[in-house]
């Protein structure tokens, strides 16, 4: 089911789809910038994550300002789908393009693969494919609730299912309880110029958020769950 801490989520169920790969010029491979993920500690190498640590100076206070303000938005957008404001602490950055195994998610919302995909294109798209989902179920179970029914019938339910290709879920019924944030523990800050990686607990998960900065702010350009403990 999708919660809160969306960025480790992934729709339930797998989509079957056909993509044609276009192999790309040599002035474009020329131009691609290396994968900078490699240059940092694997998610192993970071586990155990050791003691905890309290932000320190303007850089670290502004990451993890950032990553709470994300988690800010998408506590917004689990009761309303809105993602307006996701370019404000999310970004696609081609030095952490989007991972192979979040393809599937933005093909089932756009079709394809938009051109520098990253994260914030793909969060962008984990919330289309949750509001669809969730707009069928409203819809079927207003259907329902006009034929004197109680709810969806198992029937109806995986038909839905199986028109998306996934799960669907209705959207957050109410607003995530006030002090979330005290789930949260940092435990690593390592910045290096204009990106920066940064090891933290969200209270479910463990996990890996690479930053950049651009304009003077920092931004998550990507975020890997390295160990659940729901």
């Amino acid at each position: 089911m999708r919660r809160l801490l969306v960025i480790i989520g992934a729709i339930g169920g797998i989509i079957a789809l056909a993509a044609i790969a276009i192999a790309p010029s040599e002035a474009l491979l020329g131009e691609m910038k290396p994968d900078l993920r490699s240059q940092f500690p694997s998610g192993a190498e970071l586990l155990p994550p050791g003691p905890p640590k309290t932000p320190e100076g303007p850089e670290e206070k502004q990451i993890a300002e950032t990553i709470l303000e994300a988690y800010r938005l998408f506590a917004y957008a689990d009761m309303t789908f809105d993602t307006s404001k996701f370019d404000t602490v999310l970004i696609d950055d081609p030095r952490f393009p989007l991972r192979s195994e979040n393809t599937l998610e933005v093909i089932k919302a756009f079709g394809y693969i938009p051109p520098g995909a990253g994260m914030l294109t793909y969060m962008r798209a984990w919330y289309r494919n949750w509001e669809r989902g969730a707009l069928l179920l409203e819809g079927a179970e207003r259907k329902a609730w006009t034929e004197g029914r109680k709810g969806i019938s198992a029937e109806e339910l995986n038909e839905i299912e199986e028109k998306l290709g996934y799960e669907p879920v209705f959207k957050r019924p109410e607003p995530v309880p006030s002090g979330w944030e005290k789930w949260f523990v940092f435990y690593k800050f390592d910045i290096r110029g204009d990106v920066a990686m940064c090891l933290y607990d969200d209270g479910g998960v463990l996990r890996q958020a690479f930053l950049v900065m651009k304009e003077g702010k920092w931004y998550i350009a990507d975020n890997i769950p390295l160990w659940s403990h729901y």
